[in-house]
């Protein structure tokens, strides 16, 4: 069963750049600002360098595309979002430090406010002089190359695309979940099924909080292979983390009628 129009809409809403973000200025998101010491006094520090400024640009121009025309759109952008993923700093990490600042780069407050409080609950974050998040430029675009590709069924090059950014974000949860979709689509399943399983396992606190993203992903790969009573326990579980979560109530669904099929 195909998951592709809802990744599609993620994506999309992915995309949505806060209006409260300023482009020219590289600001924080208003909830960061409360974390910042002394604010009236403290100068804000420069979060983005100018090239990533651009490369914000860029992905306005893409969503907008993608808004009107689907993710046809994205062919056009390809040439112009691989030029910007090159330019990606080696150490574009998604909690990093600016001066005496620290930004997370996520613009998902279900992502920022965990991070925050558990960077506040140690000695360099309190010492920070602010704890910013702002969006994960260079993320979106792999993202979006690696969704491209696998749209267009060149999963190999999708695969590529997402190596490229976890090698420096490892723990960029959609990423990781669309290096799983290309897996399974290209028939290695079973790979697919390991990473997934890797994710869920794992400590870090930006994928544990995308629980449920790997609980789908798992249990698409679980169809894909036949398995679908492990599919439909890793979809309620999914489900039990995020109860209005469509994608899995339709996986269910599905699955309930290949099951009455046999």
């Amino acid at each position: 069963m195909s998951v592709r129009p809802l990744a599609l809409a993620l994506l999309l809403a992915l995309l949505a750049l806060p209006a409260t973000v300023a482009a020219q200025s590289g600001a924080p998101l208003p909830l960061a600002s409360a974390t910042t010491r002394d604010s009236a006094q403290t100068a804000m520090p420069v979060l983005q360098s100018p090239q990533e400024l651009e490369e914000k640009k860029l992905l306005e121009r893409v969503m907008q595309d993608m808004q009107r025309s689907g993710p046809s759109a994205l062919r056009r952008h390809v040439p112009a979002l691989q030029a910007a993923l090159d330019r990606m700093p080696a150490d574009y990490t998604i909690v990093a430090n600016i001066g005496d600042a620290i930004v997370v780069r996520s613009a998902d407050m279900k992502v920022f406010l965990p991070l925050q409080l558990s960077l506040l609950a140690t000695d360099e974050g309190r010492k920070a002089s602010g704890i910013h998040a702002i969006e994960n430029t260079y993320g979106m675009i792999a993202q979006i190359l690696a969704f491209e590709a696998v749209e267009r069924q060149d999963y190999p090059t999708a695969i590529a695309y997402a190596d490229r950014l976890l090698a420096i974000q490892p723990n960029h949860p959609q990423v990781q979940a669309e290096r799983i979709v290309a897996y399974a689509k290209m028939g290695q399943c079973e790979t697919g099924l390991k990473l997934a399983g890797e994710a869920l396992a794992s400590e870090d606190l930006v994928l544990a909080i995308n629980r449920d993203l790997f609980l789908r992903r798992q249990g698409y790969c679980q169809i894909e292979l036949g398995r679908f009573d492990d599919a439909k326990a890793s979809y309620q579980a999914a489900l039990e983390l995020n109860p209005d979560d469509q994608l899995s109530h339709n996986q269910l669904t599905y699955i309930a009628q290949q099951t009455r099929s046999r």
